[in-house]
């Protein structure tokens, strides 16, 4: 297969995986070589090309006259093939190899042999230097045995040749290894790692069962995700909590460099003076309100009919209590205030609480989503009746309670209305970059008699009896908020 060598022709060099041949018409190009090789059923992984083979003009020749010009005219190609065997068929069949040892069985020429052995090696060497390619046995992944021919390797490699890398903790289950680079080709929600193989992608969010889900790529007949991805896991704080500000979890705090948000606040809501009243923006599986009984959301009218306060029959869930969690958004939006205008007119302020989600970030960790669906509806810090400070029911007539509830789809308005009780919004967010819950409060026009001092009254039970502007409860959320 190789041609022996030593004083008793008892030694052969060791596989390679590559040939070099010159004479040849590089203007073909790379894909021509490739096919011609690939023909025999040989894989071929690099191809590279010189359109001179690097010789010296001739003597008495003028650098760039005919002589010179002609001298160096021979074009060079270095293939590399996907194993050490196809390589060695490839040799046996290329004239430069095949060619290059003419006196090879020849006993009356059998002087020559080592010459013809010797100068084909120096002038492959010659020929790999145009590549920056060093003439290297088992690939220099190895050393040979010449009394074998046969390649021992270094620890990562293996092959006739040593030609094949093996991948790091073997990809840890999760992935296909390239022997040829030796990477990792790591299946869905897994990333190359060089020590470790492959590792889980880091998410960010913010519980295990967040992540569970957000890796699950499962859909149904209809193309929605059999696991909701609940936008409460996107907000960079435990679970029913607040959040005041972007969650941008891959930051680099040297260089300023936010890398990938997955959620943005509208600035006012990070700046404003009266921090107090945007501090909680917005709660993470929770209302936002500080009581404890609110602390987790219940929309109108699913809250639980036991409260600190008492009990009531209607409009309620008995079998609910404070601490069942309703995944979600909790919002307080900012108070109404009014400013009069040159004509003395008091216009109230549109003041809104808002978060937005970049869905580009999500698509890149290979989050799978088509469709935003949520139940929007008011939350109250007080269940109780009107006379008692509270709410009441927001079905009565001229009802206290309600917000403005919108969903922006890359800024342009997908849906908007007046909610007090649970609504339901599908919203198609294929082909979305952004997707923004806002959420403001009403200004009724109607009035009514004083309850409670939060509503315009006096303090239970002293309440007022007079009428004065009706105030909504403006605690929103917007519960089962999730992508699907």
């Amino acid at each position: 297969m190789f041609p022996f060598f030593g004083a008793d022709c008892s030694l052969q060099p060791c596989a390679k995986r590559y040939l070099v041949k010159e004479g040849v018409d590089v203007s073909r190009g790379a894909q021509s070589f490739k096919d011609e090789y690939e023909k025999f059923g040989w894989q071929v992984s690099q191809v590279l090309l010189s359109p001179t083979n690097g010789d010296p003009p001739p003597l008495g020749s003028i650098p760039g006259d005919q002589f010179s010009v002609r001298a160096a005219a021979f074009g060079v190609a270095y293939v590399v093939f996907g194993s050490s065997a196809d390589a060695t068929e490839a040799r046996q069949k290329d004239p430069f190899y095949a060619n290059a040892t003419p006196s090879r069985g020849v006993a009356f020429r059998a002087r020559e042999f080592p010459e013809e052995v010797r100068a084909l090696e120096q002038r492959e060497r010659h020929l790999l230097s145009l590549f920056g390619v060093e003439q290297a046995e088992c690939t220099g992944h190895g050393a040979c045995d010449y009394a074998s021919g046969e390649c021992y390797c270094a620890g990562r490699y293996f092959g006739d040749a040593c030609e094949w890398t093996y991948c790091a903790n073997d990809c840890a289950g999760h992935g296909r290894c390239d022997f040829v680079s030796g990477n990792c080709e790591c299946e869905r929600n897994y990333l190359p790692d060089t020590s470790k193989g492959c590792l889980l992608r880091p998410l960010y969010l913010a519980s295990t069962t967040c992540e569970d889900a957000a890796m699950d790529g499962r859909v149904n007949t209809h193309g929605r995700r059999v696991t909701p991805l609940h936008l409460s896991c996107m907000l960079g704080v435990a679970l029913g909590t607040p959040a005041s500000g972007e969650f941008c979890p891959e930051a680099n705090a040297i260089t300023g460099n936010k890398g990938e948000c997955y959620t943005s606040f509208p600035a006012t809501a990070q700046t404003a003076s009266d921090s107090s009243s945007f501090q909680k923006v917005i709660c993470s599986d929770c209302s936002g309100f500080t009581a404890h009984n609110v602390s987790q959301i219940h929309l109108y009218p699913e809250e639980p009919c036991v409260t600190a306060l008492g009990a009531r029959s209607d409009e309620c869930i008995a079998t609910r209590v404070h601490s069942d969690v309703v995944k979600g958004l909790g919002m307080l939006p900012p108070p109404i205030t009014e400013t009069v205008d040159a004509n003395g007119t008091a216009v109230p302020s549109q003041n809104f609480a808002e978060i937005t989600f970049n869905l580009t970030t999500m698509r890149r960790k290979e989050m799978r989503f088509t469709r935003f669906t949520a139940r929007p509806g008011i939350v109250r810090e007080w269940f109780h009746p009107v006379e008692q400070g509270g709410c009441g029911k927001c079905t009565d007539g001229n009802p206290q309670c309600g917000a403005v509830f919108e969903v922006l789809r890359d800024g342009v308005t997908a849906y908007a209305a007046v909610v007090n009780s649970a609504a339901r919004v599908d919203v198609d967010v294929r082909g979305a970059t952004t997707l923004t819950l806002r959420t403001r409060s009403v200004a009724p026009t109607h009035w009514r008699l004083g309850g409670g001092l939060t509503y315009g009254g006096g303090e239970a039970p002293g309440l007022a009896t007079e009428p004065v502007r009706a105030r909504f409860c403006d605690g929103a959320a917007w519960a089962d908020a999730a992508l699907v």
